[in-house]
């Protein structure tokens, strides 16, 4: 074969490739778009429940708890109603004073901040691991949890010793079965997974 026509033969090659790549692309492009509604209705409803969490007062425990699903993914966090709803909550994060909360709303206030961060806001939210830190020998397990997991994601590192005393509470709550805390229902379920986390 002279050189001209492998040339051909390699073009003809990548046509067909790409061919099949496309009728392998158009066969997926409907399991795509059959997902894609479902995942639209939830970050909708994450934004309506986000709004309606705004109103005064805070409700820190609902946002905290929402957060992570709008802001863990940078292309659900960029759609504009995510971006608005996500900048009102940054503005009203950045007038609340940690020193002013109990020990509960400045984890959850921690964990807020954190995930606004995630989704490139600036909550500049000052105090926050500071006071979390003060704050953990007075949580419940639920709470401890979730302050070691915002100290330890978000924000400056904290000195190992900090924490041990906190995870050592945590751990001892574990029950044979592997669940942490006491009591069942959802309360139990979400004590066991924060203790886990």
């Amino acid at each position: 074969m002279s050189l001209p026509n492998k040339g051909a033969f390699r073009r003809r090659y990548r046509v067909a490739g790409m061919g099949v790549l496309i009728f392998a692309g158009l066969l997926f492009i409907p399991a795509a778009r059959a997902e894609a509604p479902g995942e639209e209705a939830t970050r909708h409803w994450v934004i309506e429940r986000l709004r309606a969490s705004l109103a005064s007062p805070l409700e820190l425990d609902v946002i905290a708890s929402m957060l992570f699903g709008l802001t863990n993914a940078r292309d659900v966090a960029e759609q504009p109603d995510s971006r608005r709803v996500l900048g009102e909550l940054s503005t009203r994060v950045r007038s609340l004073d940690p020193e002013t909360l109990g020990c509960d709303e400045v984890v959850n206030l921690h964990v807020i901040a954190g995930f606004l961060v995630m989704a490139g806001m600036k909550p500049e939210a000052a105090g926050l691991s500071g006071r979390v830190q003060g704050c953990l020998d007075e949580l419940n397990t639920f709470d401890k949890a979730s302050a070691l997991f915002a100290l330890c994601h978000f924000g400056d590192p904290v000195p190992r010793e900090r924490l041990v005393r906190a995870m050592d509470s945590i751990e001892a709550s574990q029950l044979p079965d592997g669940s942490f805390g006491t009591g069942y229902g959802l309360p139990h379920f979400y004590t066991t997974t924060h203790g886990l986390f």
